[in-house]
């Protein structure tokens, strides 16, 4: 799945990147309640992020990073393998955030970087604690 920098920006043209999209739970999606969360929709968002021109601030990839993992492993999905291949059509400098963070695993539990599942109107969701 590697990309160039034309390839990158040939998909950023189409994207919806001025949709507000949740941070994805089992039984949910991204962009609409009531939706079914999905495979091609994780690795979508995933993709969405790694393909930006720029990381304006890693801290912001880094702390959503948990809770993607998390949705793949519990829909079912190699998440190791998807943050790999993601990372392979990736920026450099979003490779290097992917690569390094899936190689700590202590890293990769929700809880641990500052999320809490609560419940909510539209279904279960995660928040940060602070």
């Amino acid at each position: 799945m590697e990309s160039n920098e034309e390839q990158r920006a040939h998909i950023r043209a189409g994207w919806p990147y001025g949709i507000e999209w949740r941070i994805p739970v089992p039984g949910t999606t991204y962009d609409w309640r009531g939706g079914e969360l999905s495979q091609r929709r994780v690795r979508a968002s995933l993709i969405s992020q790694a393909i930006q021109p720029t990381v304006p601030d890693a801290r912001d990839v880094l702390v959503g990073l948990p809770v993607m993992y998390w949705v793949a492993l519990q829909i079912g999905m190699n998440a190791e393998a998807l943050f790999r291949e993601v990372a392979s059509a990736a920026i450099p400098e979003m490779r290097k955030l992917l690569i390094d963070w899936i190689s700590e695993p202590e890293r990769q539990s929700p809880e641990d970087g500052g999320w809490r599942l609560v419940e909510t109107p539209d279904g279960p969701r995660y928040k940060l604690r602070w």
